[in-house]
Parts: structure tokens; C-alpha cells; sequence
């Protein structure tokens, strides 16, 4: 999700893949990206799927969590904190009233329900004659 001058928003979710919980939706996400190929999905400088692959039969699903910590002098920084998880089945859950804008294929909408994608190997081929 991001602003109307690009700036990644803060949301709140459960973000699941198979049985692991990679937000339970207590803290806040800058990003979160399920997919099963690579070189698309990035915030910033960081890759957010570091390795999909598209024969595996499973998704790579990965959130951004906005950590702060302090320097010795008592400076302020963020830094992100990827965590990452692969399966056959991810869902996100949004915590917040607001509806979360999203890109699914490049199609935007609305998440304000839980959302699920799964993966079915072999279910889909292309034949050329």
C-alpha cells in the first residue's frame, strides 16, 4: 500500500503462509509480498522475495516491519526487518477499518477482508500443435 506521493503506508494484518505466522497483526507492516517469481517485488533497496521459484509449487510470501532502534548518542533509526516464509497456501488478514489498497497481477483493489492464495502444481500448462 502506498500514499498518494508514493511513501509506503503503515498497516496492520495477519499474514500467514501454511501453519507459519509472520505477523499475528499486533505491529505495524510496510509491505508484504506473496508471489512465485522473482524480481518484482522490492521496497526501497530491499528485495522482498529473495528466492521464488516458479516450479516449486509454492509461494514465497515475505513483510516488512519498520524496527526501531537507538544509537549509542540516542539517535532515533528505523531499519526494516524482512521476515519470510514459503508454502503452499498464504493469507493476509487487515486489522485496520480502513480498506488496504493492493496489486494483485497488476490489478488494483481493496483488501478489507481476509484474502488467500494457494498453489496448485501442474494445474496449469500451455500445449503448442
Amino acid at each position: 500500500a502506498a500514499g498518494e506521493d508514493g511513501t509506503p503506508l503503515r498497516w496492520r494484518g495477519r499474514v500467514e503462509v501454511d501453519d507459519a505466522v509472520l505477523s499475528n497483526g499486533d505491529e505495524p507492516l510496510l509491505a508484504c509480498a506473496i508471489g512465485n517469481a522473482g524480481g518484482y517485488a522490492r521496497l526501497d533497496d530491499v528485495t522482498l522475495l529473495a528466492g521464488p521459484d516458479p516450479t516449486d509449487g509454492l509461494v514465497e510470501v515475505a513483510v516488512a516491519v519498520p524496527v526501531v532502534t537507538r544509537s549509542r548518542w540516542g539517535r532515533r533509526r528505523v531499519r526494516l526487518e524482512v521476515r519470510r516464509a514459503r508454502g503452499r497456501a498464504a493469507s493476509v488478514l487487515p486489522r485496520d477499518k480502513a480498506a488496504l489498497p493492493y496489486l494483485d497481477d497488476g490489478v488494483a483493489g481493496q483488501l478489507t477482508r481476509k484474502r488467500s492464495w494457494w498453489t496448485e502444481p501442474g494445474a496449469w500448462a500451455v500445449w503448442a500443435a
